[in-house]
């Protein structure tokens, strides 16, 4: 939309400029002219100039701006078509699962069991865990031996493994 406007723009300033130029060959026959009127042609010359410049550079510029549009349409109707078989491929999968969940084999109790942790082994965490929360307090071996209810051996032992 901008660069309608832009051309639309040079178009009217170009077509004001004929006609500009025509008027002043009309009145520039006339030798009643003062002098300054008459030296603008010289004046409009570098403004002339400076505007095919710039004309030109907006026509290489929107040339670069079409090849850009180019390639990003191709990288859009690439996605697209990954889109599309990402689709097709989700698609299949929920259908396999919709097939194989009827055949999915149902948990057993012994299973289920195998997920239920022990006291003991509650009980071993519980003691991990201070351990580790005393080291990183900064308490020495001795202290956290002491509070834990533990050998300091045991203590490094768990704290050596922890790393």
């Amino acid at each position: 939309m901008a660069y309608l406007v832009l051309i639309v723009g040079v178009f009217l300033f170009l077509y004001s400029f004929t006609v500009m130029a025509r008027k002043q060959k009309e009145v520039t026959t006339s030798s009643s002219l003062p002098r300054g009127i008459t030296d603008t042609e010289k004046d409009v010359k570098p403004f002339q100039d400076a505007f095919y410049q710039n004309v030109k550079h907006a026509a290489v510029d929107t040339g670069m701006l079409y090849e850009l549009k180019e390639k990003v349409e191709m990288q859009l109707a690439e996605l697209r078509e990954q889109k599309e078989m990402v689709t097709y491929l989700m698609m299949r999968v929920e259908k396999k699962l919709a097939a194989h969940d009827d055949k999915a084999p149902e948990k057993t109790a012994r299973n289920q069991k195998e997920h239920i942790f022990s006291a003991e082994y509650l009980e071993r965490a519980r003691l991990h865990n201070d351990i580790y929360l005393l080291y990183d307090q900064g308490i020495p071996l001795e202290e956290i031996a002491r509070q834990v209810g533990r050998g300091k051996g045991e203590v490094q032992l768990v704290l050596g493994l922890r790393n």
